[in-house]
C-alpha cells in the first residue's frame, strides 16, 4: 500500500504524492526545561502521524498541562511499520534515550486486511519493532494506534466493507494484535467513529478529501486521545484548541477522554 492506501488508489493518489516530498523524520521538541527529567515519548509511523504537525499538537497539549515531555518522531510518509524495522533513522532514533513511551502508527488498511499486502506483514513488524525498542529499555510502555477506517471503506477496491464495516476489524485486529504482543492502545480511530456516528457520517468531518489522512479535526482528535491513553487523565476544559473552534475543540476533548477512560481495561491500561 503507498500512503496507507493500497497502490490501486490511482485516482486518489495525486495528494498523497506530492505530500511524499514533505516527510519529515524526526522532528524534536522539548519544554525549556530540559533537566532529563522529562517524559521521553516518541512518535514512529507515516504520513497519518505526519500531517497537521501531531507531535506539535501533543506538545502544545502537554505544555497546557504543566506535563514536562520530550516528544521525537520517526515518521516517514509512505513507510510501513514493516519498512520501519529496516529503516536506519528509525534504528538511530530508538537508541538514543531510555524511552517512556514509543507509539506504533500501524496502516489502516494493513490492520483491517492483514492478508492485502504480504510484502509488507503488519504483525512480524510489531514483533521485530517490539524486540527492538526493549531491547534498548526493558521499561519501555509500547502503544499500539488503533487506526481509524477510510472514510468509503474499502469500496474503492470492490468490497463490500463500508467505513463502519472496516473500523470494525480494524477494532477487533488491533485488541488481538495488542492483546498477543502485551501493548497499550491508544484507541484513535474508535473516537473517530464515536464523532462520526454521532455526526451522522458527514464527509470529511476528519478526514481529508482523500479519504484517508486526518484534517485539522481529526489530527486534534488523535492528539487528545494519544494524550489521554498516556497519562490516563481527563482533558475536558483545555484551552489550547490548535485551529478548532472552542466548541469543536470542547467535544474532541470530551470524546477522546471518554473513548479512553471510560474503558481502560479494553485498551490495556489497567
Amino acid at each position: 500500500m503507498n500512503q496507507e492506501r493500497s497502490v490501486m488508489n490511482m485516482p486518489r493518489i495525486c495528494l498523497v504524492m506530492i505530500c511524499l516530498v514533505m516527510t519529515v523524520a524526526g522532528c524534536q521538541t522539548r519544554q525549556p526545561d530540559d533537566t532529563g527529567n522529562a517524559v521521553k515519548i516518541i512518535l514512529i509511523g507515516s504520513s497519518h502521524m505526519n500531517f497537521n504537525d501531531l507531535a506539535g499538537m501533543l506538545r502544545s497539549i502537554c505544555s497546557d498541562r504543566n506535563r514536562d515531555v520530550l516528544i521525537q518522531t520517526s515518521l516517514r510518509n509512505g513507510l510501513s511499520l514493516s519498512g520501519h524495522t529496516r529503516y536506519f533513522y528509525t534504528a538511530d532514533k530508538l537508541k538514543e534515550e531510555k524511552w517512556d513511551y514509543v507509539i506504533l502508527q500501524g496502516g489502516n488498511g494493513r490492520i483491517a486486511y492483514p492478508d492485502e499486502d504480504p510484502m509488507n506483514p503488519l504483525f512480524p513488524a510489531l514483533e521485530k519493532l517490539k524486540a527492538m525498542i526493549l531491547d534498548n529499555h526493558s521499561a519501555t510502555t509500547i502503544v499500539f494506534w488503533m487506526a481509524w477506517a477510510y472514510e468509503d471503506g474499502n469500496t474503492f477496491y470492490g468490497g463490500s466493507d463500508g467505513y463502519p464495516e472496516m473500523q470494525q476489524k480494524i477494532f477487533d485486529n488491533t485488541i488481538d494484535y495488542a492483546d498477543k504482543l502485551d501493548f497499550v492502545i491508544a484507541p484513535v480511530g474508535w473516537a473517530w467513529q464515536t464523532v462520526l456516528a454521532e455526526k451522522n457520517y458527514p464527509l470529511h468531518y476528519l478526514h481529508m478529501d482523500d479519504w484517508s489522512h486526518p484534517n485539522i479535526k481529526g489530527s486534534y482528535l488523535m492528539a487528545c486521545v494519544i494524550y489521554s491513553s498516556l497519562f490516563r487523565e481527563r482533558i475536558t476544559g483545555m484551552s489550547y484548541r490548535s485551529e478548532l473552534s472552542e466548541t469543536d475543540a470542547n467535544y474532541f476533548q470530551t470524546i477522546a477522554s471518554d473513548t479512553v477512560l471510560n474503558d481502560l481495561e479494553r485498551w490495556n491500561l489497567l
